[in-house]
């Protein structure tokens, strides 16, 4: 049996790692293993859970997390990293299926277990608050949104330096709050701030500055800046024409 007809052509040293129906025998090899191996199930669901989301089957992705969570928390205790770790990729689930009142509590309770592994000055933390603060924004409330970038631009910041990309990412988020909050006027430069920092920390040719350039030619526009946002429009589009010849 083949996932798809992908899994046909590839050879099988290049695609076990990627094959859903391999990844589910595996699951149930481990299963019917004698022992406690009670880790190795959750790892396998975690896995298999990786591949379903990938191929957007949400709902088997969902199963697969749930178990693994059920699992990590008898292993290494309901406030183990692991367990923090899942429970935010169950949040992104819940987001992806629309649910966002379910994804937003499952986000916070992982921003909780993370500040009580970590403390207050981890990456986990940051990308923790950096997925509430999506969140808050797809529900509308604004300014929650914003504290919540705000404090992971600070910690980015305090881990990184100022010339990081985690660091224009939440910039840009910020800039998409502020045109929500009727202040679009301070979008352009936030979102000029974004997109220098990108292009200095990963080259110019990459989908995340074509997406940077778009959004700042987009805010342009919005204050009839037109010739400026022509520029950015055309940056991005010969960017793409670069990076993605068979596109265009």
């Amino acid at each position: 049996f083949y996932c798809n007809t992908e899994c046909q052509r590839q050879s099988w040293g290049e695609h076990r790692k990627v094959c859903v129906v391999h990844q589910e025998k595996k699951l149930e090899k481990e299963r019917s293993r004698r022992g406690d191996n009670k880790g190795a199930i959750a790892a396998a669901c975690l896995d298999l859970g990786d591949l379903y989301m990938t191929r957007d089957r949400l709902p088997e992705a969902k199963e697969r997390y749930m178990e693994a969570l059920r699992i990590f928390g008898d292993v290494e205790g309901e406030e183990s990293e692991r367990v923090a770790g899942m429970t935010m990729t169950l949040g992104i689930l819940f987001g992806k299926q629309g649910e966002l009142d379910d994804a937003l509590r499952m986000g916070k309770q992982a921003l909780r277990l993370f500040r009580r592994v970590h403390g207050d000055e981890h990456r986990n933390v940051a990308d923790a608050l950096v997925s509430v603060g999506g969140l808050l924004f797809k529900k509308g409330h604004f300014d929650g949104a914003m504290a919540k970038f705000e404090e992971a631009r600070a910690m980015y910041v305090g881990l990184y330096g100022e010339e990081h990309e985690t660091v224009a990412a939440v910039l840009g988020s910020m800039a998409k709050v502020l045109n929500a909050q009727g202040k679009g006027a301070e979008a352009p430069a936030m979102l000029q701030k974004s997109l220098d920092i990108m292009t200095r920390t990963i080259g110019t040719d990459c989908d995340p500055v074509v997406m940077s350039l778009l959004s700042l030619g987009s805010s342009y526009a919005q204050h009839g800046m037109l010739k400026e946002a022509l520029v950015r429009y055309e940056e991005g589009l010969g960017t793409v024409r670069r990076i993605h010849p068979e596109k265009t």
